[in-house]
């Protein structure tokens, strides 16, 4: 029984979200052809944790002498050893026990290479398990140390030393120590992910003149994924609901259902925007329980208050989602002003698709920590590969992206919301909203990714009470997306930051300002800000806000000349004779392809008052005001798409090598047809001034 390879097919899972296990032999001596393993034994780390409760120690009868020499330095004897198992129950003991996890060591080619040769030397296949030599990190992060033996290293990070040690399950737990100890120095180095670190680990065995390890097979359990759930909306799907008053009788509810052949109708209850759902068995079980007589009372007593509703945007496996995590069978759809617009039920969803794709969503739903969030990358990276390969628009895969992103900064700012509430020993908060601005907010987030994020609350705080509290939101909200692979902002653009967390009115007062100054910085501010979605808290504040910013923006004139100017103040990554302008290889496809497009559309959507957000609506609105030619927006969104698809390709295929996702593509890799399609797109950049009517000098 050889190891089992971590069940994701994906490797960028964050370091401090892997469920690994640190494990150590020990031996009858150094020579992996002649001497045995004695000893097996290991220790799990989850979320950036060693769990002393969950260790492993397995001894082995090696079947001959352990050598004295040997046994002075373990303390393992042949009599330690006479009545343990021999090596074929021991190890699949010991990897029954470890599971689908990755592994751990330190100097681990000696234990890889003399446990393959046990399992050749009893018949035994053989299958590396996804590693991580700690030892190779060590000498990436402190290069001047005397020396790597553990002892000091465990000396250089304050790690006290293990009492017993030269015996497996010591070691595995000194391991265990140095590796976590080792997570935030790799993420200052660019190293948050089991692949970067892989790809680390390779660079030090290469510069030693060593020879890659052949790695554990990458299981294809998510290659097949059902595409449709992330392609179809609920707009889609959902069915025009019936509406009715609260006064109306149960008999005339009953009447409706029967006329339309519909099996539920949305209650309109007492108050702006209050709805209830009255379906066919609420009225089965009211007739059961109070006779016929009740088909008089008026349906408000006997709906039930509308507990799930979604909007019509969002994607088939997200109304999964709501459905696997609340076993309700109906969904209620509302717009944006909180009117019902549609109703999708059970049948709608699950009627020819299985239930499948609801594991990104239901994860985000149900993490209880910043290791259950972790996780998520893993599984949208998958699908993100899979989609893609099936052929779907780039703009789809990215639209899933940043559903998932604004689902993980909710999440998030819940968990933080309530530390903060705990802490404080508090349970009331201002109203505020947390909002995800920039390509987070238009739906278009790749994976090379970080945050950009504001708080907006209801009235002014001249004590800062409130704002204090909003503040350890803010900032637990950054460090936990931080933590689980959605890193700081470069800019600070982040709710930790007073600048992005302010009172309605200061909003308003820092937005104008913005419209005036028109600094270099303002203008930037004013972009992402305009892309903002709101994903926790009183959302009407972010749509007021926003639409307040939108109609000040349409009415200033010098402000949206200046956005102009700046959305094609951009340079092609091409020369003369259309040879590319490589940096390291590569061009960098979001300063020179898309940046210039989505800025373009946002400038569109403020002159002409368009509230969409994505740069494909916005541009599908602008052309249906009939301003300039259709084909002048068709090929700019075909160029969109295209720019965005190579983009996303290279993100997937830097993930697989370990290499950190960026907006820069290795061109020159790419075959005769896709440096056309680029070169295609790249063109149609000139197009740009023509559509925001500024002359080309």
């Amino acid at each position: 029984m050889s190891f089992k390879a971590p069940p994701d097919t994906d490797l960028g899972i964050p370091l401090s979200s892997m469920d690994a296990v640190a494990i150590d032999s020990e031996t009858t001596g150094l020579n992996t052809n002649s001497d045995r393993v004695i000893e097996l034994a290991g220790v799990q780390v989850s979320g950036g944790w060693m769990n002393l409760e969950k260790t492993r120690s397995v001894l082995i009868n090696p079947d001959i002498h352990i050598p004295e020499n040997s046994t002075r330095i373990h303390g393992i004897s042949d009599s330690t050893v006479a009545n343990a198992t021999g090596f074929e129950a021991g190890v699949k003991e010991f990897v029954s026990w470890i599971g689908p996890r990755f592994i751990l060591g330190y100097s681990l080619g000696f234990d890889l290479s003399i446990l393959e040769a046990e399992h050749k030397r009893h018949g035994m296949v053989w299958s590396e398990p996804r590693v991580l030599d700690v030892e190779e990190l060590v000498q990436v992060l402190a290069p001047d140390l005397p020396n790597l033996a553990l002892e000091t290293v465990q000396s250089w990070l304050d790690i006290p030393a293990q009492k017993e040690r030269h015996r497996a399950l010591p070691d595995a737990i000194a391991t265990a120590e140095i590796f976590i100890k080792l997570i935030p120095m790799l993420k200052t180095h660019g190293v948050a992910t089991y692949a970067e670190a892989d790809r680390m680990c390779k660079n030090v065995r290469r510069r030693k003149g060593g020879i890659d390890r052949s790695e554990g097979t990458i299981s294809s359990e998510i290659s097949n994924v059902d595409t449709y759930p992330y392609k179809v909306r609920v707009s889609d799907i959902m069915t025009t609901p019936v509406i009715v008053d609260s006064h109306i009788t149960l008999q005339t509810a009953l009447d409706t259902l029967i006329k339309d052949k519909i099996g539920s109708v949305i209650v309109r209850l007492e108050g702006e925007k209050q709805f209830g759902i009255l379906t066919e068995s609420d009225i089965l079980r009211a007739i059961h329980a109070h006779g016929s007589g009740v088909l008089s009372a008026p349906v408000a007593n006997h709906s039930k208050k509308l507990q799930s509703i979604i909007h019509p945007k969002e994607y088939l496996y997200r109304a999964m989602v709501s459905m696997g995590t609340t076993h309700f069978r109906r969904l209620a759809v509302a717009n944006n002003e909180g009117e019902i617009v549609g109703i999708v039920s059970s049948r709608d969803i699950y009627g020819n698709y299985s239930a499948d794709a609801i594991g990104l969503g239901k994860d985000i739903l149900e993490a209880q920590s910043t290791n259950d969030l972790g996780r998520i990358w893993s599984g949208l990276t998958s699908v993100s590969r899979s989609l893609i390969n099936s052929g779907v628009d780039a703009r789809t895969i990215t639209a899933i992206i940043s559903r998932e992103l604004r689902g993980l900064t909710q999440k998030a700012c819940q968990m933080a919301e309530q530390m903060v509430l705990t802490d404080n020993g508090c349970d009331d908060l201002a109203d505020y909203v947390m909002v995800v601005l920039g390509s987070g907010g238009r739906g278009e987030s790749m994976l090379a990714m970080d945050q950009d994020n504001a708080i907006i609350f209801d009235e002014a705080d001249p004590e800062g009470k409130k704002d204090s509290l909003l503040q350890s939101i803010g900032t637990h909200t950054s460090e936990i997306l931080n933590e689980v692979g959605v890193r700081f902002c470069d800019g600070g653009v982040m709710a930790s930051n007073s600048k992005w967390r302010k009172d309605f009115s200061s909003w308003e007062k820092e937005i104008s300002r913005w419209m005036s100054e028109t600094q270099p910085d303002d203008l930037l501010n004013s972009d992402i800000f305009f892309d903002g979605f709101p994903v926790h808290g009183d959302f009407q504040l972010a749509h007021r806000l926003r639409g307040k910013a939108m109609a000040r923006a349409r009415n200033n004139r010098p402000y949206l000349s200046l956005l102009k100017k700046r959305a094609i103040d951009y340079k092609i990554p091409m020369g003369f004779f259309g040879k590319w302008k490589l940096e390291n290889g590569r061009i960098d496809l979001k300063k020179g392809g898309i940046m210039p497009i989505f800025s373009t559309a946002r400038v569109l959507s403020l002159q002409h008052g368009i509230f969409a957000r994505s740069t494909a609506d916005r541009l599908l609105k602008f052309r249906a005001l009939n301003l300039v030619p259709d084909k002048l927006v068709d090929d700019l969104l075909e160029a969109h798409g295209l720019l965005l698809a190579l983009i996303l390709q290279q993100q997937l295929d830097d993930l697989e090598m370990g290499i950190s996702p960026t907006n820069n593509v290795a061109v020159t890799r790419l075959d005769g047809l896709d440096q056309h399609k680029l070169r295609w797109a790249l063109d149609k950049l000139d197009t740009l001034p023509n559509l925001l009517g500024v002359p080309v000098l």
